[in-house]
């Protein structure tokens, strides 16, 4: 029992004893090190909000900003970041407001209780351009610009002015408030913002600002899809379009420079007819990479299937038409919208043999051949399934793999007794020969 007792007590002194080592130890190396004016301070977080009553007290006594120094300043941001409280706000402006006001800032905006500690702080501050310090202690970063607004009430001519400013962090803190403001020298500034040179400014304005206006946002919007240098901005305009102003959305492609209509292109939307129209207007400007782009946005959206799947050979102009439109993709190497795996249209299979003599899936070919057979069985010299009999064979005889020669091959077994069929594709088998001899193929 006795013994039980001793070894209570024993580790109950070291409980105590522990901490106050620790508390002597730092003591002595902070000192040590503050006196040799060393002040690269590296301590564990849990150590400096231990002793973070020390440190301040130390901070005072030697005139030195250890909070900011040995990185406790950053701790109090964490915990206010996730918790604000008012003890925390009031020593992180005390003793880090150059590097932390943004973030006092945005603890702030979202507890109205904790608001007094910032605007007394910017009273006494003493700062020409309070607003200014605020943004650039920031790192572009979001906040609410409508709860800022309310809040800087009062500042809005400064925030205006800060427009100007050749800080983009300042810029960006403004454009961010300004957006929501009605006033009318804010509305201008907004409105001049569309040309700023920093990227995020230009966004913002783009993603945010709402007037009714509207014509001469869709102008301002269309020029940035247009002729902006950046992609995000390029692209949230286009997205803005898409959102509120769809109705107004009315582009000329054939009247652009190249760089502005390669700028349109790659931001089509797939859900809009009139972008499926400008993709197929792109489809015949004779420009690869136009074509490449518009080719592959019309696979995308499935245009190029539906075009081949409902093909009309009865309809020999539009039949031709989307024929030549179908090779200009072949052209770019956009292939995928040959489907034969279900049931397909005579037009269809028409324009898969065409296709494929020269471009496409080999494997498809094979598709193609079954199909072709039995489609064209006792028709094979009424067109279009002529055509399409003649064409597949061909495929077969120039890029057809290992299942498509078997599949030729039953067919010329089964009409081994029809001489003008054997005397055919002899002559088709001597033609392609001569191609592959001029073309310097071999075959091994």
């Amino acid at each position: 029992m006795n013994s039980i007792i001793i070894i209570s007590a024993l580790s109950f002194s070291i409980l105590i004893l522990i901490p106050f080592i620790v508390y002597i130890s730092f003591k002595r190396k902070i000192r040590n090190k503050i006196g040799k004016q060393i002040y690269i301070l590296n301590y564990p977080e849990w150590l400096l909000l231990l002793f973070s009553s020390y440190i301040e007290k130390l901070s005072i006594s030697y005139g030195i900003n250890l909070p900011v120094l040995t990185g406790l300043d950053n701790i109090w941001i964490k915990k206010i970041q996730k918790l604000p409280g008012r003890r925390k706000i009031q020593k992180v402006l005390k003793y880090s407001p150059d590097k932390n006001l943004f973030h006092v800032m945005k603890a702030v905006l979202g507890k109205s209780s904790l608001q007094n500690l910032l605007t007394e702080w910017m009273d006494k501050s003493g700062e020409f351009m309070v607003l200014r310090k605020i943004a650039i202690s920031g790192n572009g970063e979001n906040f609410d610009g409508e709860k800022a607004l309310r809040f800087f009430h009062d500042n809005l001519s400064e925030i205006t002015e800060m427009m100007g400013d050749s800080e983009w962090k300042s810029r960006y803190f403004a454009i961010n408030i300004l957006v929501h403001s009605t006033n009318k020298n804010a509305e201008e500034a907004v409105w001049g913002s569309f040309k700023d040179p920093g990227i995020p400014v230009r966004i913002t304005a783009v993603k945010l600002f709402s007037t009714p206006k509207r014509e001469k946002l869709y102008k301002i919007l269309v020029s940035l899809i247009l002729d902006d240098p950046s992609f995000e901005v390029r692209k949230a305009a286009r997205l803005r379009i898409t959102r509120d102003l769809a109705d107004l959305y009315a582009v000329k492609p054939m009247e652009l420079e190249i760089t502005q209509q390669l700028h349109l292109i790659e931001l089509l939307d797939p859900d809009s007819k009139q972008d499926e129209n400008i993709a197929i207007e792109f489809m015949k400007t004779g420009n690869k990479e136009l074509e490449l782009y518009a080719s592959r946005f019309l696979t995308h959206n499935g245009s190029l299937k539906r075009l081949f799947l409902l093909a009309d050979p009865g309809y020999a102009q539009g039949f031709d038409d989307t024929f030549e439109l179908l090779m200009v993709a072949v052209g770019v190497n956009c292939t995928t919208f040959i489907d034969l795996n279900n049931n397909v249209s005579t037009g269809s299979l028409l324009l898969a043999s065409r296709i494929l003599l020269k471009s496409g899936n080999r494997n498809t070919i094979t598709d193609l051949i079954q199909k072709a057979f039995s489609i064209t069985r006792g028709k094979e010299t009424i067109n279009p399934f002529r055509e399409i009999y003649a064409n597949s064979i061909e495929c077969i005889c120039l890029r057809g793999n290992d299942e498509a020669l078997k599949l030729l091959n039953a067919e010329i077994y089964r009409r081994r007794y029809d001489n003008s069929f054997q005397e055919w594709i002899l002559k088709k088998y001597l033609i392609i020969m001569r191609i592959f001899l001029h073309q310097h193929y071999w075959i091994f």
